[in-house]
């Protein structure tokens, strides 16, 4: 991850796309516990990170020296932490201050199936393994990219006695907000031509999804099937869009 984690920090977290949460993995006893007790005491004057890009590339330091050693070596990585208060790093370490605190985070994340490392946790994805940045961009782009159109998640035709249609929409549009919202859809046959088209004139932001209806819809004898797409107040149709039969009278 030397390579990796420098590229996503420049191209995400920089440009505020991603926050970045590191947690550490309790998986090889005195090691991880020192490097991870070192990484937090240097966390409490700020200094994290820069503790975390060294503890990175002295990994091979870290296993050349026995348990017996890493005390020392985690004192003599302080020394080389610019602007790091080095009385206070070495109480911090000599009194295990952090320790519980981090046991008790690698003993929550051991229920949800993390006990070895890297693993990153992307929105609900997991990725396992030193992976090039390209794997990372992948996840992270698709999710930031901003849903444009609802979704119509569920159509349902009803014939009335007048033979006329009622059409009861379910959509999906989590982005609603006053200004910018679901404002309808449209009924078309096979061949696109319109059959008729719903407006909405308020956000449902606070119901996700939900379901409206349009009655008095005439279709012509001769369609068998209808699709319905929804429309986005600024981009206009488009989004997922749902195929149904029309019921025989």
């Amino acid at each position: 991850m030397l390579a990796t984690e420098p590229q996503i920090i420049e191209r995400y977290v920089k440009t505020g796309r991603v926050k970045l949460v590191f947690r550490d993995v309790l998986n090889h006893n005195e090691r991880s516990e020192r490097a991870s007790e070192a990484a937090a005491c240097a966390g409490k004057q700020g200094k994290f990170w820069e503790m975390h890009g060294l503890l990175f590339q002295e990994q091979p330091t870290l296993w050349a020296t026995n348990n017996a050693g890493q005390l020392d070596l985690m004192l003599a990585f302080g020394e080389k932490v610019a602007g790091l208060d080095k009385a206070a790093f070495a109480q911090c370490l000599n009194d295990r201050a952090t320790l519980v605190q981090l046991q008790a985070a690698d003993a929550e994340q051991r229920t949800r199936g993390i006990n070895t490392q890297p693993i990153f946790e992307i929105g609900e994805q997991r990725l396992y393994g030193a992976l090039p940045v390209e794997a990372f961009a992948k996840v992270i782009d698709a999710l930031a990219t901003p849903q444009q159109f609802p979704d119509v998640l569920k159509v349902v035709l009803t014939r009335q006695s007048d033979g006329l249609y009622d059409v009861a929409v379910t959509l999906s549009s989590p982005y609603d907000t006053p200004e910018r919202y679901a404002d309808g859809w449209r009924v078309m046959d096979a061949q696109g031509n319109v059959l008729g088209v719903h407006t909405l004139s308020h956000d449902h932001a606070a119901e996700q999804p939900f379901t409206r209806v349009q009655s008095g819809l005439r279709i012509p004898p001769d369609v068998l099937q209808v699709t319905v797409q929804s429309r986005d107040k600024t981009f206009g149709f488009g989004g997922t869009t749902m195929t149904v039969t029309v019921p025989s009278a």
